[in-house]
């Protein structure tokens, strides 16, 4: 389910994803994925198999060489292993944490938690800060910080259901954390990234004039023929 929520003041996209009905994949580091580093080279390889994208939204923050930083499980196969070093910026505001769906669905989960999943692993992205941890906000979240940045996330609230948000404008991580705490009925999210993330669904297709090279991406995609 694709809406727009106004929360706090703030307008954000949304995406609900029931993964026992839609097919949530992470695209960007395996070279059987075209080689796509952004929405629409990966909407052109995606069509040429018969699939389009349903939504999508960048994963988690990487290097310069595009490069995740951190997990990164794409389809099966990890590209990068779990980072738990300390470091500077976003990513490194520990706790920092794992979104991943395996055989028992999705998780959200400290970084210091992941033990390899309970089962085969389909996707994984690690970023940081965590949003929320067991119902409680990030402990360095402020609610008057004066931080306003544009920021997406991730979190989930049963094992099947995903929740995607990204902001329209610029929030505070309290405000995108207490979204998904008060509105979409999570107790665990996680930061995914923030100025450059773009956002993509029936109604905003891939632009590109400003589609970005990503190292991941998460999306929805669905067969061309489908029809509701």
């Amino acid at each position: 389910m694709l809406r727009e929520v106004e929360h706090l003041g703030r307008r954000f996209h949304v995406a609900t994803i029931d993964l026992r009905a839609a097919s949530l994949d992470l695209y960007g580091q395996r070279s059987d994925g075209g080689n796509a580093t952004n929405f629409t080279d990966l909407a052109a390889y995606l069509a040429a198999r018969d699939r389009r994208i349903v939504m999508g939204t960048n994963g988690g923050i990487f290097k310069v060489n595009r490069r995740a930083v951190g997990l990164h499980i794409e389809r099966g196969l990890e590209t990068s292993p779990v980072e738990t070093a300390d470091g500077v910026g976003n990513f490194y505001l520990k706790p920092n944490g794992v979104f991943w769906t395996d055989e028992q669905g999705a998780h959200v989960d400290v970084t210091e938690a992941w033990t390899g999943g309970h089962g085969a692993v389909r996707l994984a992205t690690q970023s940081g800060p965590m949003l929320l941890i067991d119902g409680a906000p990030h402990p360095a979240l402020q609610e008057t910080s004066p931080n306003l940045l544009p920021r997406s996330g991730v979190g989930v609230s049963d094992p099947h259901t995903v929740h995607l948000a990204m902001s329209q404008g610029s929030v505070r991580f309290w405000e995108l954390a207490s979204l998904f705490r008060d509105v979409l009925g999570c107790t665990d999210a996680l930061y995914l990234d923030g100025v450059i993330s773009q956002w993509v669904d029936p109604t905003h297709p891939p632009d590109p004039s400003v589609d970005g090279r990503f190292a991941s991406m998460l999306v929805v995609t669905e067969p061309l023929n489908q029809t509701d």
